[in-house]
């Protein structure tokens, strides 16, 4: 585990400007995969370049350190069906495990730009992210999720960010919780309206994020330089 030092937020409301504010140009769990994605060629995979889906995503965090804000994303029915039922998933968690958890807003490793907004810390050494998914064929795949190597090869942006919560955090563990309020009211398959993977830390990737944000960082200010030059 990473001898970090991390800065944790709490009471602070998620998708708030307060929360925004501490987000903004860091690189965070949710959108981490796309650093580990290749270029297009051999070549530029050897030399250690950054893939042009990479490059987008970090113009994002160098506007954002530009313009001072966030850009709001519109709000789409998956993203408001998820908010939505997110609560609901914890309160399931809570009852299907019995484990305490903590909300917490937002975590920041000290020195560096990368940071994390777990759903909620769960006991003394885990954590848990919950995911509602619109589609019922979505859950129904999260279903049949019984190893974390089954994430991985289902979904690889949702193992990763797991995987980057628990290196952010120091936390042991993360539970990947996929929950569907649909099935609460099913005769049949009401028990499966909620559905828990175990990740522990993979050190393949815990390995590989400081590396990586510092050179999506180095990047980062490249552009910032460049538009203000």
């Amino acid at each position: 585990m990473s001898n970090h030092k991390i800065k944790e937020y709490f009471d602070i409301v998620q998708g708030s400007k307060e929360w925004q504010d501490l987000r903004a140009g860091i690189f965070t769990s949710s959108k981490m995969s796309v650093l580990f994605t290749n270029p297009n060629t051999k070549a530029k995979k050897e030399a250690g370049e950054l893939s042009e889906t990479a490059k987008t995503y970090i113009n994002e965090k160098a506007t954002e350190l530009f313009y001072g804000m966030v850009a709001v994303n519109e709000d789409f029915k998956q993203t408001n069906w998820g908010n939505t039922y997110e609560m609901f998933a914890k309160e399931a968690y809570q009852e299907v495990t019995g484990m305490k958890t903590k909300d917490v807003s937002f975590v920041r490793i000290v020195g560096e730009e990368q940071g994390t907004s777990p759903d909620t810390y769960v006991e003394n050494e885990g954590l848990a992210e919950f995911k509602c998914p619109y589609s019922m064929a979505v859950h129904f795949a999260n279903l049949q999720l019984k190893k974390p190597e089954d994430l991985k090869n289902l979904n690889l942006n949702r193992y990763i960010q797991g995987q980057h919560q628990m290196f952010v955090t120091k936390r042991k563990w993360c539970d990947f919780t996929s929950f569907d309020p649909r099935l609460l009211e099913h005769k049949k398959n009401f028990m499966s309206s909620i559905h828990i993977l175990r990740l522990t830390p993979d050190n393949y990737y815990q390995d590989l994020f400081s590396e990586k944000v510092e050179q999506a960082a180095q990047y980062r200010d490249y552009l910032l330089q460049k538009a203000i030059g």
